[in-house]
């Protein structure tokens, strides 16, 4: 590791520090690059004119030690042991039990370099919302925190080789077929012609969502749920709903609790001056009341003729049966089959 300061263009007679040298740009990247974990958090300092002239990389600490305790009050620029197999926790804003993030931590997502190459768009800085939108299912890997303060707060935290989740909040996407567009570059690309939103779209494949072996399997009627790049293209997907599948056949509501889930269900009353639905579960003594808000979702999709609008709690009946994503009982998103 390169735990010490490196000046990249100074004069070493206006530095002076003892633990500081200097090197030429190139030969500090090729230096960087030998070693075995090239991707690695620094910190930099740059002249009137911009240009760099002080790069850190991080020294390693142990928490709670008394080395850490006074490079907390040195404000030195602090690496602490990778944590692995971690989930966010809510009410502590952390990960794991021993990170903590806020809204000030800066969190980058970065490949693994072990694979080799990575396109520019795998690196990405992301924001604590993100670990609350995919929820506490999900675990991640080589998690490594950077200047912790003595709250356990990081300052910076490196999420490395994570697979990049699909939001359990993405709204749904129903698959009219395959097709072809243009991408943002003005490049040919397959791409999926649906509904999303009440609107009819097609929306380009990146080229990892079109190698997909699941690609070949969609449907019209399918309902999908995907994860989009910054660029409009359709990274990732899953299938929710699968249209080859009879209603009966497909995940039941159920109890709702504290995770977002999606599932089919059938209406067995609807109070709309209350917002409020009972759904059969399946059970029959068993029904589950579920709200709907201003923020609701509601489409009405017809099967047979392939065509989507925008619906209310008005248009929802006895026996109308519907596709939903909800959370804690209330209905975030459904689709109503008419």
């Amino acid at each position: 590791e390169f735990n010490k300061k490196v000046k990249c263009s100074s004069d070493p007679a206006s530095n002076p520090d003892s633990d500081s040298r200097i090197v030429k740009a190139i030969d500090l990247y090729n230096e960087l690059m030998a070693l075995d974990d090239y991707r690695q958090l620094i910190t930099y300092t740059v002249t009137e004119e911009g240009k760099i002239n002080m790069l850190k990389t991080a020294q390693s600490f142990t928490p709670y030690s008394t080395e850490e305790e006074k490079a907390i009050d040195e404000d030195i620029f602090r690496k602490y042991p990778e944590i692995t197999n971690v989930a966010f926790n809510s009410s502590l804003n952390s990960l794991g039990n021993s990170l903590i993030v806020s809204d000030a931590t800066k969190i980058f997502w970065i490949p693994d370099q072990s694979l080799g190459d990575a396109d520019l768009n795998e690196f990405k800085v992301i924001k604590t919302n993100f670990f609350t939108d995919t929820h506490l299912s999900h675990t991640y890997v080589n998690v490594t925190p950077y200047d912790f303060n003595r709250g356990r707060i990081a300052g910076a935290v490196v999420l490395k080789g994570n697979s990049m989740p699909i939001s359990k909040k993405s709204n749904f996407f129903i698959v009219n077929g395959l097709a072809s567009t243009l991408n943002s570059d003005g490049i040919v690309v397959d791409a999926l012609e649906g509904f999303y939103l009440n609107s009819e779209l097609t929306l380009p494949l990146s080229e990892e969502a079109s190698q997909k072996p699941e690609l070949a399997t969609l449907e019209t009627g399918d309902i999908l749920q995907f994860r989009m790049d910054d660029e409009g293209n359709i990274m990732d997907f899953q299938i929710k709903y699968d249209a080859s599948l009879s209603d009966d056949a497909q995940p039941v509501i159920q109890q709702g609790g504290t995770s977002y889930a999606v599932a089919m269900g059938t209406i067995h009353y609807v109070d709309a001056e209350n917002n409020r639905l009972i759904i059969d579960s399946g059970v029959p003594e068993n029904k589950i009341i579920a709200r709907t808000n201003t923020s609701t979702i509601i489409s009405l999709y017809d099967r047979e003729r392939k065509t989507i609008s925008v619906g209310s709690i008005a248009d929802l009946e006895k026996g109308s049966k519907f596709f939903t994503n909800w959370y804690d009982y209330r209905i975030i998103e459904m689709i109503v089959f008419i």
